[in-house]
């Protein structure tokens, strides 16, 4: 739905005048979107109408999307209460701006330090920036979420969101299991080549998650290997000891 019509409904209360509870409801309902996501467009819509004047008018002319006005939106929201109306507009300003110049994902980091439009000592932008950061980690953590089900073929799916650092942790292990270097020497021992497509990416990723999610070493001590050598640290044929590094060498027993 249009940011425009959203506002004007929320404006005229059609959602109470339809019978439901409010407009994310029904918005959630008409869009078939989550009760969040409906509740994120309807604040965007409203502030666009109602505060942000400058944001709206670049949205309006194509100069912003959608993922720009949302994250200027959530800057205002953040800014200090103190603030004079212009000194909110001068710092929206600003970020319309480098909205033009920014994906939403670099703006957002620019956001952070939004103060630094105005003039004010650097201390200043420092600790706004720190204040908005605590309050997206706790935002975060408050979405941090898991489902798993189980599917008819055997196989098991699901879905999660975690925090960006658990998420960073989670890449950087699965990167590290599926690194060129150890699919390569895995493909290798098992006689295949190695196919560099999203498909294969994506199965190979799988097949790291399932492999770390099978361990039962002591995560403290834990070395990420690919699967090949995660089979081969279980076959009771081989000895293994970890080398300095991360290394572990294999020994067949004899």
């Amino acid at each position: 739905m249009k940011l425009a019509a959203l506002a004007a409904a929320q404006h005229h209360d059609v959602a109470r005048a339809s019978g439901w509870s409010g407009t994310e409801a029904w918005l959630a309902q008409i869009t078939r979107t989550g009760r969040r996501e409906a509740a994120r467009q309807v604040r965007l819509a409203t502030a666009l109408d109602e505060q942000l004047t400058a944001t709206a008018r670049a949205f309006g002319k194509g100069l912003v999307f959608a993922g720009h006005a949302a994250v200027i939106a959530d800057a205002a929201g953040d800014l200090p209460g103190h603030l004079s109306p212009a000194e909110r507009t001068t710092v929206e300003e600003a970020l319309v701006d480098k909205a033009g110049r920014m994906d939403p994902i670099e703006l957002k980091r620019a956001a952070r330090r939004c103060l630094e439009a105005l003039p004010v000592p650097p201390p200043v932008v420092d600790e706004h920036e720190n204040t908005v950061l605590d309050g997206e980690e706790r935002a975060a953590r408050a979405r941090i979420e898991l489902q798993v089900w189980e599917n008819a073929d055997g196989t098991t799916s699901g879905r999660f969101t975690v925090d960006r650092l658990a998420g960073a942790v989670l890449r950087t292990i699965i990167d590290a299991m599926t690194a060129p270097r150890r699919v390569g020497i895995a493909a290798a021992h098992a006689g295949r080549s190695v196919s560099h497509d999203a498909d294969e990416r994506a199965h190979l990723a799988g097949q790291a998650f399932a492999t770390l999610l099978e361990r039962r070493t002591d995560l403290d001590n834990a070395v990420p290997l690919c699967n090949f050598h995660h089979q081969r640290i279980h076959d009771p044929r081989y000895n293994h000891d970890h080398r300095p590094g991360g290394a572990v060498a294999f020994h067949r027993r004899t």
